[in-house]
């Protein structure tokens, strides 16, 4: 049975970015495939060669290709479209994951988007079809207090963040919340688990973070003893690797 490249066909409101993170790969990657740079426009119905995927030739024609994204980008209150989820420049070093104590999860997006830097996360994941993740940070500049409290060894470098070396670990990493009702103790949902996995990978892929610097709440502050509930972070890591194609 033959091989041929991978092709996927642009749709409305997709970018570079959006692309790339649909098959788990770089926009860098993803341009230089098609002989394009970040600036090349493009127009829904083109059709883009995607790296490393290689789909047989049989002898009758395909069945459909199912390409439904694990979640959705929120950066307002519609979809976002224009790609304003990728802020450039931002150092980070490490993604601690979270998950909240609240009712519902219009009652969490609503307390926190009232809320100051005291209390909130960068990403918050909440249930739908497909996932929708709201990206509450409004630039790269911007912090918020997710895990100030915590401390956390850079497994690249060995240095050590956070409150254990007088700093402060909100500087240096990014929060990402998975929403979970305040009484549910038990694991995530499939889908809402699957695209925790997605969108940790994709912050990890833009960030150039390490996926051992990946971690729970509770890791970086064990007085966060349960946080996030329900996760086996060891095995969270190892998907976010497997989605991350290392």
């Amino acid at each position: 049975m033959g091989c041929r490249p991978y092709t996927t066909t642009v749709k409305p409101g997709d970018g570079w970015y959006r692309i790339a993170s649909r098959f788990r790969i770089t926009a860098a990657e993803l341009t230089a495939a098609n002989g394009a740079t970040l600036r090349t426009v493009l127009h829904p119905g083109m059709e883009l060669v995607v790296p490393g995927r290689c789909a047989e030739v049989p002898p009758a024609a395909p069945g459909p290709i199912d390409t439904k994204p694990s979640f959705i980008w929120v950066t307002s209150t519609d979809d976002d479209t224009e790609e304003r989820w990728y802020l450039r420049n931002r150092r980070t070093i490490f993604i601690v994951v979270h998950d909240p104590v609240a009712g519902s999860p219009d009652g969490l997006l609503r307390y926190l988007k009232r809320n100051d830097r005291q209390v909130s996360y960068d990403d918050v994941l909440v249930p739908g079809s497909p996932p929708k993740a709201h990206v509450l940070v409004p630039s790269a500049d911007w912090w918020v207090g997710h895990a100030g409290g915590g401390t956390a060894t850079d497994v690249r470098t060995g240095i050590v963040f956070g409150k254990a070396a007088g700093g402060n670990l909100n500087h240096v990493s990014w929060g990402v919340c998975i929403y979970k009702h305040a009484e549910d103790g038990g694991p995530f949902s499939e889908p809402l688990y699957t695209a925790a996995v997605a969108l940790v990978a994709a912050r990890a892929r833009q960030f150039d973070v390490d996926p051992q610097n990946i971690l729970a709440h509770r890791e970086v502050d064990p007085t966060r003893r349960s946080d996030p509930r329900g996760v086996n972070i060891a095995r969270f890591r190892a998907h976010v690797i497997e989605a991350m194609n290392l």
